[in-house]
């Protein structure tokens, strides 16, 4: 592409997380789209081939920036410890969340009205994530404790980040007011922390359990 071209196609592609923010993947029209972006509708053809496509790449783009900015192991030494991947991992997603904050009405979007490519944008773009955490965490729980109970320790990892993304910014500002902003790296450690302490206690109940089971 040439320099217009990828104007052009970024210009379509800010335009499209905005209109999509404020009307849904429903709502959201490839025409009003276009007509934010000041282009013609056959571009949208061009680049992405329809709506669903636009709506992917809008995706795609937000995650393939955050990601190379703050990649799940935030540029760790070699060998690094399990709790200091998992310490790495929390931060990284926090920080990618606040990335995120100019585009966050997308991701609330679709977290509260899915659309049809919710299958796709999961396979594609928060499975691998999930896959590197539940790596991570097969290294703090103890191996015979069901996977269920893994991820359930993943989703209870996950949950406490999203209560610092900027989607609950205003509720947790009013109902939290001791919690303060840009506090990332603070509120990683104590995220790492629960968890940590969290994940031990499970293993402790699982092996008491064992222990008396057999006595």
């Amino acid at each position: 592409m040439n320099s217009d071209e990828t104007c052009a196609r970024d210009r379509l592609l800010h335009a499209a997380a905005e209109v999509f923010g404020e009307c849904g993947y429903k709502g959201a029209t490839v025409r009003d789209i276009c007509r934010r972006a000041g282009v013609g509708i056959a571009l949208v053809n061009y680049h992405f081939r329809d709506k669903e496509g636009l709506y992917l790449e809008v995706f795609r783009n937000l995650f393939t920036r955050a990601l190379r900015e703050y990649p799940p192991d935030m540029g760790l030494n070699e060998s690094p410890s399990t709790e200091e991947r998992l310490h790495a991992f929390i931060r990284s997603l926090l920080y990618r969340l606040t990335m995120m904050e100019g585009r966050h009405a997308i991701m609330l979007r679709e977290w509260l009205d899915p659309s049809p490519s919710l299958v796709k944008l999961h396979a594609e773009l928060t499975n691998p994530l999930l896959k590197v955490l539940s790596e991570i965490l097969s290294g703090l729980v103890d191996p015979h404790i069901p996977q269920e109970q893994t991820a359930h320790c993943a989703t209870s990892i996950i949950g406490q980040c999203m209560f610092y993304s900027p989607h609950s910014m205003r509720f947790r500002l009013q109902a939290f007011p001791m919690y303060q902003e840009r506090q990332i790296d603070t509120i990683a450690r104590s995220i790492t922390a629960f968890s940590l302490g969290g994940i031990r206690a499970i293993n402790e109940e699982f092996r008491a359990r064992g222990e008396s089971h057999e006595g």
